[in-house]
């Protein structure tokens, strides 16, 4: 990807599909740069202790030992100390399908001089254990490489510290000249300085729905019928435009009555991965109820106004993207509900209930 600026506010970007490992890079990089020098970078020449925490999901990272010979490969000396009066903890967990990292920085008695937290998508752990090498090397001195460096001087430098550290445990020292220089990760890619840290954004979604929808409630008896749906939005958010049809459910031999709405809402993902999603939507239903009569004359013909809001949960399932499936169920209040009564009396033929419930499920097409 390559960034151009075009105002101090914002900026544009020309892109080629990237893939996950690449996308992953360039927004830990772009984390890393804007890191705030003056409260997480120690002195170029300082020593650190390094704490690296896994999460249960997250075994699959490399251990300790693989974070610090990439930190070394990129400052390109031994900066790890037992000892050392500033303690570097970089923590990371997994949620599918995003990698959560923190950093933070701390002096011996637990006082936090800088703490820096991200996510980040990606296919697996490598590219984002590289950028968190990389920004730990940039806490320990903030003109460090930024690409990685295996020169033997680094296994040098590595040797006399592993010495301090022992002669300061009083414990003898361990002879691993045998072992040869550290490699970095075997797997490590290395990170070029991007021209601008502008990250890309996910692109603009449209999804169109045919689903049976079941009334209960709103029409005599359960009223089943069709809905036609488009949802528009980005990322979680999505604004919904439908068109809602009941056909004529019958109160006994004499009437029936029948339901058209317009729908305009509102839908949030609460819960999103791969496959499937879980979200909640709002929405408000204008159009039209009427009445079928068959014995007798009706007094005022027609269509009659209805309105009502509704608010129900919404599950998506994305396995055969673009075609998805999707199952809801929403509570509609009507605000306005027409009474269908005989000329002359009192008794209300039927009226929709205060309360009514919908279900659907439906098959659509999703497109970016």
């Amino acid at each position: 990807m390559r960034c151009h600026r075009s105002k101090p506010t914002s900026c544009t970007c020309k892109s080629r599909k990237p893939t996950s490992q690449h996308f992953a890079e360039m927004v830990l990089l772009a984390a890393i740069i804007t890191l705030p020098h003056h409260a997480l970078a120690a002195e170029p020449d300082s020593f650190v202790q390094l704490k690296w925490l896994r999460s249960a999901p997250a075994t699959t990272c490399p251990e300790q030992a693989e974070l610090e010979r990439l930190v070394r490969a990129r400052l390109g000396r031994d900066p790890f100390a037992a000892q050392a009066p500033r303690i570097i903890e970089a923590s990371i967990d997994y949620a599918d399908p995003s990698w959560h990292v923190e950093l933070h920085v701390r002096d011996t008695q637990g006082q936090e001089q800088g703490r820096r937290v991200f996510d980040v998508r990606a296919a697996s752990c490598e590219p984002v254990v590289d950028a968190v090498g990389l920004a730990v090397a940039l806490a320990i001195d903030p003109n460090a490489s930024l690409k990685l460096d295996t020169s033997p001087q680094i296994a040098i430098d590595s040797a006399s510290r592993s010495d301090a550290d022992a002669r300061d445990a009083g414990q003898p020292r361990i002879d691993d000249s045998k072992s040869g220089s550290p490699t970095p990760f075997p797997h490590a890619r290395l990170l070029s300085p991007i021209e601008l840290p502008c990250v890309p954004v996910s692109p603009w979604q449209m999804e169109l729905t045919l689903a049976g929808v079941v009334a209960g409630g709103l029409l005599p008896g359960a009223a089943p019928g069709l809905s036609v749906a488009g949802y528009f939005g980005q990322h979680r958010s999505h604004a919904l435009l439908g068109i809602s049809y009941f056909a004529e459910a019958a109160r006994d031999t004499r009437f029936s009555f029948g339901l058209t709405t317009v729908d305009v809402g509102y839908c949030h993902d609460i819960i999103q991965s791969r496959h499937m999603e879980t979200g909640l939507c709002a929405a408000v239903h204008v159009g039209s109820q009427h009445a079928v009569v068959n014995e007798i004359q009706p007094t005022h013909p027609g269509d009659h106004i209805f309105t009502a809001a509704s608010l129900g949960p919404r599950f998506g399932w994305r396995a055969w993207a673009p075609l998805y499936l999707e199952i809801g169920a929403s509570a509609w209040l009507p605000v306005v509900r027409p009474q269908f009564a005989l000329a002359g009396q009192e008794t209300i033929v039927f009226q929709s209930h205060s309360v009514s419930g919908v279900g659907y499920v439906g098959v659509g097409v999703t497109t970016n």
